[in-house]
């Protein structure tokens, strides 16, 4: 018993010697070496930098004056004049380049031949200020719209912000 006693406090002199503790204030030359502030966190990019789509709709009747799509809907059928895309963008610069792109995903032509993939129709617009609403309008071709399944992208300097699904029934 008096071996496990004497190894126990032999450890405890061992273990408090490998401690380094100082107590009072520090000297000068201490002082500037641990009062070094730690250098400054560079700045994370957020999730709300570059522009971004804050309402998307689609249909088929635009209203000009009001800058709004009066008849909502994502179906249309090969007798529809034209499709709509309006979106809401905010995050822009004065100048940028907002491009509306009509991509047929899998539709049959009137001839029977299968479209993917394919790009339609693009419109290109200017972004007048920060925040805009861009109107892309899709006419009908002279014989209808293929049924089918389309997409439209909505590019800012051909970078990809957002995407809505059409179909064609």
């Amino acid at each position: 018993m008096k071996t496990l006693s004497l190894l126990l406090v032999l450890f405890v002199v061992l273990a408090l010697a490998g401690c380094s503790v100082q107590c009072g204030t520090p000297s000068v030359e201490e002082e500037e070496t641990t009062a070094v502030a730690p250098a400054p966190e560079a700045p994370q990019p957020t999730a709300d930098t570059g522009p971004k789509v804050v309402m998307l709709q689609t249909g088929d009747k635009y209203d000009e004056e009001n800058k709004e799509i009066t008849s909502k809907t994502a179906e249309f059928t090969p007798e529809t004049e034209a499709m709509h895309v309006s979106a809401d963008i905010s995050g822009l610069k004065e100048g940028q380049k907002i491009t509306g792109k009509l991509i047929a995903v899998d539709v049959t032509s009137s001839e029977g031949e299968k479209i993917t993939d394919t790009e339609v129709l693009a419109t290109d617009i200017t972004a007048p200020s920060e925040e805009t609403n861009a109107h892309f309008t899709f006419s009908a071709p002279t014989a209808g719209w293929p049924r089918g399944s389309y997409k439209v992208l909505i590019l800012v300097e051909e970078a990809e912000i957002d995407a809505v699904d059409l179909t064609v029934k």
